[in-house]
């Protein structure tokens, strides 16, 4: 359903910050906007004949905001697109963008329980003491998709939810390494058995020999 800009870890020098897109027609969704991603947008020519965008943000790590603002001038200023930025805390994205010099006239911030080409609904995730993260559950033509953003974990409800097949599509942040921000890979191969792992297409990946070992578990990447 999601197609990728890119997969990267925020120290994946190799990939471009993760990042994916849902393209209907004229209509473009984009989830997330790290330092590498606006540049990448306008590379591969993302943006043609596009006339509505919204840009759902997770959480404002750099490697998942930091060129937003670039991406919201190349829309304002040159398509004359006026777009919708999604984030469940209003007043911070306002501040942000307002921080980075973007004219606000020229743009709309809303909850994700106010987008009106798909429906969005916010999740709570576990990833960082100094920042609030959210993940995604997005309604495409009663698809439901599951877009983790960076969580070390995958909530009850989630977890639920997929075991009782109300989730078609689960793209989930995995990591090497032991740490408080990303679920391991270990805790995600203990948590997701063998015959549901090529339903979890995994992303924000460190490195090739992460991607290798997801693969050899029978994750799709």
């Amino acid at each position: 359903m999601l197609k990728y800009i890119g997969k990267g870890s925020c120290f994946n020098i190799k990939e471009i910050n993760n990042s994916a897109y849902y393209k209907d027609h004229k209509y473009l969704l984009i989830i997330d906007c790290g330092e590498t991603v606006a540049t990448e947008i306008l590379k591969i020519g993302l943006l043609n004949d596009i006339e509505e965008v919204d840009i759902l943000i997770t959480h404002f790590h750099s490697d998942h905001i930091g060129s937003l603002p670039t991406l919201l001038f190349y829309l304002t200023i040159i398509l004359k697109i006026i777009p919708n930025i999604i984030y469940e805390e209003t007043d911070k994205m306002t501040d942000y963008l307002l921080l980075s010099g973007n004219d606000l006239k020229t743009l709309n911030i809303i909850k994700p329980a106010d987008v009106k080409n798909i429906k969005v609904q916010s999740v709570k995730q576990n990833h960082s003491q100094f920042i609030n993260a959210y993940g995604y559950l997005i309604n495409i033509n009663d698809q439901i998709i599951y877009f983790s953003g960076d969580s070390k974990n995958i909530n009850e409800e989630i977890l639920r939810k997929f075991k009782n097949k109300q989730i078609d599509y689960f793209y989930q942040d995995v990591s090497k390494y032991c740490n408080d921000a990303h679920l391991n890979i270990e805790d995600l191969k203990n948590l997701i058995p063998q015959d549901k792992r090529k339903k979890i297409n995994c992303m924000h990946l460190d490195d090739d020999e992460l991607r290798e070992s997801l693969v050899k578990m029978g994750f799709i990447v």
